[in-house]
């Protein structure tokens, strides 16, 4: 797979689970990308993702920050 295949897709299954009501709770970061737990709250459901490219990690990171800010309004 391409890497903009890989980045597009990997951003895509960000998008889903935010879309789906699950919010960020943990974003470990290695050499190997980054792993990003998601939980929901009406379920308390988890999932874990995991994030290779750079692009898709910095796409995560500014979700991250998204997600603060609307908690602090």
């Amino acid at each position: 797979m391409s890497a903009y295949l890989q980045t597009i897709d990997e951003i895509d299954q960000i998008d889903r689970l935010l879309l789906q009501k699950y919010c960020m709770k943990t974003f470990t970061e290695n050499l190997d990308g980054a792993k990003i737990e998601f939980y929901h709250q009406e379920s308390n459901d988890s999932k874990e993702l995991h994030i290779g490219s750079a692009d898709a990690r910095k796409y995560a990171s500014v979700k991250v920050f998204e997600q603060v800010y609307k908690t602090l309004i």
